[in-house]
């Protein structure tokens, strides 16, 4: 099969704009301690006074350059940075520090992106801000439906500029965290002209202006490999679209993990997530399977469910091993045209712990699915 050079899909920068903070920043939710006040949820560990191979700092400034692999971006490096924002003591003890970051990536295909994010915390922690502005231009491969010449892939580029907000509240002393988010997105998309819309707006230029509500409750006992506790999430997002074609249409997500310690050495996590999309879609911003051993640009469709398990094993202070497996389906898919597609995912990999005190691993996972096999290299657990 001959790949096709092409650009990132929109939905996909989205994807890759949130990964650049945990790259550097390793920002994601955390829960809260039993023996402490019930603030530190979603809390961002501090870098500063971390032992984080390849880190840079100048006082407040911290910056880390890290490498990544996978089908769908290619190999490349992503570097960040962070300032991180001065704190009270009553402030360090309830709250993680407000923080601006920077970052970039570039792979070997020619694809790169840039953003700036800001995360801030006040109040105790009851309130959350996280927004992110970037802009990208990249390469993909994309996975059509049966064309007249023969071709399984076609051309697809994007080129565009994101900018997404979220504001949240705890509610009262739980675990519970409800908020709000309002996104914007201006695409200049260039695809094969011989596709039909198939259920999804193909145009060439898009404005999308969104708004929706995300809810998320959090039990884990730290954020990056979690040992036990739960975690779920769920949003909807209602859109308008203007440019080539004026439209609407809704965005519907939810995302449930476990975590279970087995032994004091091994952990199995597992996760289910489900997605769905109704009215004029963008084909970017469609549902997608999540899972490793090919590109994501392979199961497009209206509809999305997967789940996988995983068992992990620290057999070493720094060094560990993981096992997976998972299945994936699309439903009303694109490459389809309208059908059902499914696709399992399985493999093995390897871990290095950078940052102990937070779990955090650079993982290196060979996975295979049912046509295809990759390498993934990235920071953090798959999920």
């Amino acid at each position: 099969m001959d790949i096709i050079r092409r650009r990132l899909p929109a939905r996909l920068m989205i994807v890759l704009l949130s990964a650049l903070m945990p790259v550097v920043l390793f920002a994601q939710d955390e829960a809260v301690d039993a023996e402490k006040p019930k603030t530190m949820s979603m809390a961002v560990p501090d870098l500063r006074d971390e032992q984080v191979p390849l880190k840079a700092q100048r006082g407040d400034f911290v910056v880390v350059p890290i490498p990544i692999s996978s089908p769908t971006f290619g190999t490349g490096l992503v570097a960040a940075g962070a300032y991180f924002y001065g704190q009270t003591e009553e402030q360090k003890k309830v709250q993680p520090a407000s923080l601006t970051g920077l970052g970039g990536a570039y792979t070997d295909n020619e694809s790169w992106a840039a953003a700036v994010a800001q995360q801030s915390y006040w109040d105790g922690n009851r309130w959350r801000l996280t927004a992110v502005a970037g802009f990208v231009d990249f390469s993909l491969t994309l996975a059509t439906p049966d064309l007249p010449s023969g071709e399984t892939e076609v051309a697809w580029g994007i080129v565009g500029a994101l900018f997404q907000a979220t504001i949240s509240r705890r509610l009262g002393d739980s675990r519970w965290y409800g908020g709000v988010i309002a996104r914007y997105l201006a695409m200049d998309q260039d695809i094969d002209s011989t596709l039909s819309d198939l259920n999804f707006d193909l145009g060439e230029t898009l404005y999308v202006a969104g708004l929706g509500l995300v809810a998320e409750f959090d039990r884990r006992n730290r954020p990056f490999n979690s040992q036990s506790g739960i975690y779920f999430k769920a949003d909807a997002m209602f859109s308008t679209t203007s440019g080539d074609r004026d439209g609407s249409y809704q965005g519907y997500g939810a995302d449930f993990r476990s975590y279970r310690s087995i032994s004091d050495s091994v952990v199995l996590a597992w996760q289910i997530k489900g997605c769905s999309r109704s009215g004029n879609a963008p084909l970017w911003n469609a549902c997608f399977i999540n899972l490793r051993g090919f590109s994501i640009t392979e199961y497009i469709g209206r509809h999305s469910a997967m789940g996988q398990a995983e068992l992990r094993w620290n057999f070493h202070k720094r060094w560990g091993a993981a096992a997976f497996a998972g299945w994936g389906w699309a439903g009303n898919s694109f490459a389809e045209q309208g059908d059902d597609q499914n696709t399992p995912s399985y493999g093995v990999g390897g871990r290095f712990m950078v940052l102990p005190s937070q779990g955090i691993n650079i993982r290196v996972d060979l996975a295979w699915s049912e046509d295809d096999e990759a390498i993934h290299l990235s920071v953090a657990e798959a999920f």
